[in-house]
């Protein structure tokens, strides 16, 4: 075979290639103390501290952390909510007691995404 036909069978080869073993990512819904609503937390790894709740949830690789965004317009009137406040990372322990999010490595916060 000459090189010009050798190539594109190359090129071929390596589009079917299989991609490198991919984590699948787990995920989990916190409800936190005192909250109106749960935590959505999704990582590679997810392990709760000392095993017991509230506790101190540890997330590693492809971290999202999805917090509702709620207000109340004021006393009288119940609760409202509309979209989420989402934070990105590449590791982070989530306090199960207070919602506290202390977030390590490339992180993002998106302050309110609205739901679609």
């Amino acid at each position: 075979m000459t090189a010009t036909r050798v190539l594109p069978l190359i090129a071929i080869g390596l589009l079917t290639l299989p991609l490198a073993n991919p984590q699948t990512l787990k995920h989990i819904v916190v409800p936190v103390e005192g909250a109106a609503h749960n935590m959505q937390l999704t990582a590679q790894s997810i392990e709760r501290i000392d095993g017991n709740y509230p506790s101190m949830v540890r997330l590693k690789g492809g971290v999202e952390i999805k917090s509702p965004v709620c207000i109340r317009p004021d006393e009288t009137q119940k609760l409202v909510c509309d979209g989420y406040m989402i934070v990105r990372a590449d590791e982070a322990e989530v306090d199960e007691a207070t919602g506290r999010i202390e977030s390590h490595g490339n992180v993002t916060v998106i302050p309110l995404q609205h739901e679609k």
